[in-house]
């Protein structure tokens, strides 16, 4: 179980470590107003998608296999199923939405330097970035408090209860 879970970190750093870079860095590129700068920038984040976030995703998925093989009775607990659902949400939204986009944009952005601006498809592309990117953040902050916190449908009924007693008022 000790492989798994450090295999597990290992993927949750290249993955989730490779997020804050890739929001930091694209935000990047749209302030810079040299056209090589951008379509390197651009270039280094679909490398970066390639490298890191895929790779991490791909570890994650295949040491939190072996750890539930290991212990098939982990898929008794409820918050499990749910942060494996919603993990292959993130997967899906990462690696057929994100990672198109992505090489989208850096194609896009090397395209402008030839043609000397931006195309209107490169600003579309972009908001698909934003919007897709704010969907699987979402998701996989969903996934790190489920696996964190654990909760139990009884966690929820006690907060709903306590919140609703006249003391709590």
């Amino acid at each position: 179980m000790r492989l798994g879970k450090f295999l597990h970190i290992v993927g949750l750093c290249l993955f989730v470590g490779s997020i804050g870079g890739h929001i930091l860095f694209s935000g990047l590129a749209d302030e810079l107003t040299d056209l090589t700068e951008v379509a390197v920038l651009r270039t280094g984040l679909d490398l970066s998608v390639r490298y890191l976030t895929l790779p991490g995703i791909g570890l994650l998925w295949l040491s939190g296999l072996y750890m539930v093989l290991k212990h098939r009775r982990m898929l008794r607990a409820n918050w499990l199923r749910v942060k494996i659902a919603v993990s292959v949400l993130v997967t899906i939204n990462g690696i057929f939405i994100l990672t198109p986009i992505v090489g989208k944009l850096a194609r896009l952005a090397k395209q402008a330097v030839g043609d000397g601006g931006f195309s209107a498809e490169y600003w579309t592309f972009r908001v698909y970035e934003d919007i897709a990117g704010t969907i699987n953040l979402a998701m996989v902050l969903l996934v790190v408090v489920m696996a964190c916190y654990k909760p139990t449908l009884k966690f929820f009924k006690r907060r709903i209860l306590k919140s609703d007693s006249p003391a709590a008022q």
